[in-house]
């Protein structure tokens, strides 16, 4: 079902625009695939909606409501960015006195839970292609942290595990990350940490999804 809407820019709705989608001076178009609505109360459900070339907003009301939906999910991926950031920063600048990267320390994590594991395998958990999680190993390897076994049954395969010095950086880098992360969540009760938790694996399973919905396309 789709409704013609006017695109009328509205300032005054006190909603910001960051895209610029309403506030474009020529018309703009929406598809509500979804539409529960009461033309003469002014009521309209806006929770799904398609972008495609609509035409002509009737009320006020449903522009600032468009709006805000809009600033809302922008708002949200901003914020999550913005935390990312943060962490990732405050994990560069921990890790560096173990003289290890972001990436060299998950390397170290994943193939320590994994012993054996391979190199295709360790790319997918690192979420980076084959060649820079060949560059992470070398470098790990050079340092004396990680070596290599052809496979028992695949000689082309080849095995990745920690050394003993690996394994102890790995153990002392994994406490003072722990650590570090129980400082910077101290402000968030064990109650909302729980709670937070459960959303953030709600979000992440949606997105996975949508990735894998994707790919198929």
């Amino acid at each position: 079902m789709s409704v013609n809407l006017a695109a009328n820019s509205a300032p005054h709705c006190g909603i910001p625009d960051p895209l610029g989608i309403l506030s474009h001076p020529f018309t703009k178009f929406l598809t509500f695939k979804k539409i529960g609505a009461n033309l003469h109360n002014q009521m309209v459900d806006i929770s799904t909606i398609e972008y495609a070339t609509i035409a002509a907003a009737p009320t006020l009301e449903v522009e600032c409501r468009l709006k805000k939906t809009m600033s809302d999910s922008q708002t949200l991926y901003s914020l999550i960015n913005e935390i990312y950031l943060i962490l990732d920063d405050g994990d560069r600048r921990l890790l560096n006195e173990f003289n290890l990267s972001s990436s060299r320390f998950y390397a170290l994590v994943h193939i320590g839970e994994r012993p054996g594991i391979s190199l295709s395998d360790l790319s997918q958990l690192l979420i980076c292609d084959k060649s820079n999680a060949t560059r992470i190993v070398k470098g790990l390897e050079a340092d004396a942290l990680v070596y290599r076994q052809p496979h028992e049954s695949d000689g082309r395969t080849l095995r990745l595990f920690l050394t003993e010095k690996g394994i102890a950086l790995r153990n002392r880098s994994i406490s003072a990350h722990q650590r570090y992360n129980n400082l910077r969540f101290v402000k968030l009760p064990a109650t909302e940490q729980e709670a937070l938790t459960e959303r953030l694996l709600e979000l992440r399973e949606s997105l996975n999804g949508q990735l894998q919905k994707n790919a198929h396309v």
